[in-house]
């Protein structure tokens, strides 16, 4: 009965004729409506409908603000969102944004989120619906009877459908919970924290030199100096004497016993960069220690210089500068770090794209046609950018460990320190994602679409326990109730590292065995992808399943069938050993012999990962064909095969000599800090995407690309810059804060 595309307030003085209608729509009886409440409490809305309609002003306002269908609905735009923000100003008139949603079904045998935004009284919204809906009947019915029912063009041939299963929610006050106060002060604390370590020089000196004169005991016999506290050169070369003082026995263990803090390699790394905020240009760890025999007379020492470690390792300078280093060593695969940096752009760029789609927060039939391009099979098959994470990940724990274990270290003497580090790395800034996404964005973020948000709170209310026990790829079993949609990975990532050392360890003393058993892994887990599929009748990709269907929830998301890159990552670091001396002998060859080399390996390795993304191509878009069952079983079992291997011996090339140009690109130390970055943009990208869909004031629009390239470019520098204040202020500090607490276990320890 209604035509979708119909430009229905574009016509000369459709306000008019649609307030029109709406005044003939209330005149009806309730009696005559289908029953969705009492007749009481209809006839009640009716009247408040009615009363609304004969105030002028805000009559028009209510119109105006009113989701209508407008220009774009024959190619898909079923998105009618109204104007959120007059809604806003209707409060006082009791008037709410409110959203109705459902699937509808098209003349093209496919069915399409309708997403429909209102005004409206929320105790009411059932009747004032069910009046719209009349409304547009009377409104549209007449044109749409001269319409041919067998065209091919979206419609909605069925008005009753919308009538039967729209569902209406209206915007509630946005109220601070527990979670939501508990979110602000964690995240606060740590920003707390910062700005304490950051201005720690002149906070520690203030309490310091407070009074109006300090001492400091020099152990050339009891010669005492009295300094004044606000003459800072004086102070200085005090600090250099009692320095050079302290640090003429050579002795490490007289240091520790004096409370020096004795630097790391790294932290020496930074020392000659200044610390701006600081204000005298000096490291914090040049401060003036003292004798433990002088502390009940020496003035310059306090319990400020206890705390000031610990601050240290939040100081926004001293993070900054780990940031932004980009120094190597030698034996560094560097490499990866462009790889990571890529990667984490891949999965960006492919997200930006398909929340909208996912969502129905975009034209979808604008984002098919843009997905029937050979070029947007990056997007839609982006899903192996995942996987090199993967390959990458079990690469770099084998590599690592295998060279610890070399050394005739024992693995149950470093169980203990590889799990914790492990945990707390990954939860600290895990944690905070879940309390910012789960708690606070339904409440920050405001718009037509926010009522997505209130999913990452239901969802992330009832399992966040799961997510840092690192089981919600498996609880809950569903991937549309999952806390923080992207974080499976973060799951099956930890339950690979918990197991790698088993594998690894057996590597390490039985190669032959080590090598079969994991290749009897690898193969396994082919094999049930395979397997699964063809009992389930599974398609070849997620996008042609969709995002709750059986695909994610017995594949996708499992580890058994993600396991593949991360046990071929632990067999490649053990090659990379076994083989790195006559592997380095490739950097020597002639020139000619690296091209006759490496020419072919680059070529068939680029083949394997073009055939893994652009293999599946149909042409058909969003709207997948059925494969032949034979097409899927292959794909499901095999790419994660190929594009792991693939880019295993891509990485091997790069280090060994052979990567020429590719290599100069991928091992680019500006990489460096960007894959830094990577975990953060992770955790942050996906729910930063929704939430800013959500609030957009129109309609999202795939075309034109320059308008996706510059929306993309400011995306994922704004993902960046928030994963940057996430490093500064949590990474980076609570891996400073695990050094400072494991060299002091240590200390501890040699004075034992």
């Amino acid at each position: 009965m209604i035509l979708l595309a119909l430009l229905l307030f574009h016509l000369g003085s459709c306000n008019n004729s649609f307030l029109k209608a709406l005044h003939s729509a209330s005149i009806i009886t309730p009696g005559s409506y289908s029953t969705v409440a009492g007749d009481n409490e209809k006839e009640v809305c009716i009247e408040r409908f009615r009363t609304l309609l004969e105030e002028p002003i805000i009559s028009a306002l209510f119109v105006d603000a009113l989701g209508k269908p407008s220009s774009g609905v024959l190619v898909g735009n079923l998105q009618w969102l109204g104007d959120y923000d007059l809604c806003l100003q209707l409060e006082s008139a009791g008037l709410t944004p409110c959203h109705s949603h459902t699937q509808v079904e098209l003349s093209a045998n496919t069915t399409a989120p309708l997403l429909w935004t209102h005004c409206l009284p929320p105790d009411c919204k059932d009747v004032f619906m069910e009046l719209l809906i009349s409304t547009l009947d009377k409104y549209l019915g007449p044109i749409a009877e001269m319409l041919d029912p067998n065209m091919t063009i979206p419609l909605i041939h069925d008005i009753s459908q919308i009538e039967l299963d729209l569902t209406t929610e209206c915007q509630t006050v946005k109220k601070y919970d527990a979670g939501a106060v508990f979110a602000v002060l964690f995240c606060g604390l740590f920003l707390l924290l910062t700005v304490a370590g950051t201005m720690r020089g002149p906070i520690t000196r203030y309490i310091q030199w407070s009074v109006e004169e300090c001492t400091s005991t020099l152990t050339e016999g009891e010669v005492t100096f009295n300094v004044a506290c606000k003459d800072v050169e004086m102070l200085r070369d005090v600090q250099k004497q009692c320095h050079s003082d302290r640090s003429g026995d050579g002795s490490k263990e007289a240091n520790q016993l004096n409370g020096v803090h004795e630097r790391t390699e790294e932290e020496k790394d930074y020392q000659e960069l200044p610390e701006l905020l600081d204000g005298v240009g000096e490291d914090p760890d040049d401060e003036i220690k003292v004798d433990e025999g002088n502390k009940k007379t020496d003035g310059c020492t306090t319990f400020t210089e206890k705390l000031d470690p610990f601050l240290r390792c939040f100081s926004l300078q001293r993070n900054l500068q780990i940031l932004l280093d980009t120094k190597t060593k030698p034996g560094q695969i560097l490499c990866l770090n462009g790889i990571r940096s890529l990667s984490i752009g891949w999965v960006v760029v492919s997200h930006m794209y398909l929340i909208p789609i996912l969502f129905g927060m975009g034209n979808g039939f604008q984002g098919n046609e843009v997905a029937k391009r050979l070029s947007f099979d990056v997007i839609l098959n982006g899903f192996p950018s995942v996987d090199s994470f993967f390959l990458m990940s079990g690469f770099l724990v084998s590599f690592l460990l295998l060279k610890t274990l070399r050394k005739g270290k024992s693995f149950l003497h470093l169980a203990p320190g590889y799990y914790i580090h492990r945990y707390v790395r990954l939860t600290v800034p895990y944690l905070i994602v879940i309390l910012l996404e789960g708690f606070l964005y339904h409440i920050i973020v405001s718009g037509p679409n926010a009522h997505f948000l209130n999913n990452f709170r239901s969802n992330c209310g009832k399992w966040w326990w799961s997510n840092i026990l690192y089981l919600n790829n498996f609880l809950p079993w569903d991937q549309p109730a999952k806390c923080i949609g992207q974080s499976w990975y973060l799951s099956n990532d930890m339950q690979f590292f918990a197991v790698a050392p088993l594998f690894i360890v057996l590597l390490h003393w039985k190669p032959a065995i080590g090598n079969a058993v994991i290749s009897s892994v690898v193969f396994l887990s082919m094999f049930l992808g395979g397997l699964v599929t063809w009992i389930i009748d599974l398609p070849s990709s997620p996008m042609s399943a969709g995002i709750g269907s059986d695909y994610f929830a017995l594949l996708y998301t499992k580890p058994y069938f993600r396991l593949v890159p991360y046990f071929l990552g632990i067999q490649g670091a053990w090659i990379f050993l076994k083989f790195e001396k006559v592997l380095a002998g490739a950097r020597n060859i002639r020139p000619m012999n690296k091209l006759v080399l490496g020419v072919p390996l680059w070529t068939l390795t680029i083949v394997i990962e073009f055939a893994t993304v652009f293999g599946l191509h149909t042409g058909t878009g969003l709207v997948q064909e059925k494969e032949a069952l034979s097409k899927t079983v292959t794909n499901n079992s095999l790419y994660k095969f190929g594009w792991s291997i693939a880019l295993l011996i891509q990485i091997f090339l790069c280090h060994f000599g052979l990567g020429g140009p590719i290599n100069d690109l991928l091992s680019w130390k500006g990489w460096l800090p960007v894959a830094r970055l990577s975990y953060g943009v992770y955790l942050f990208h996906y729910g930063i995407n929704v939430a800013w869909a959500a609030q957009l004031r129109h309609v999202y629009s795939f075309l034109p690309d320059i308008q996706s390239v510059i929306i993309f470019i400011g995306f994922i520098g704004t993902v960046n810059l928030i994963a940057a204040v996430l490093f500064l202020c949590v990474e980076q500090p609570m891996a400073n804060l695990e050094k400072l607490l494991t060299s002091r276990h240590t200390t501890r320890r040699s004075k034992k």
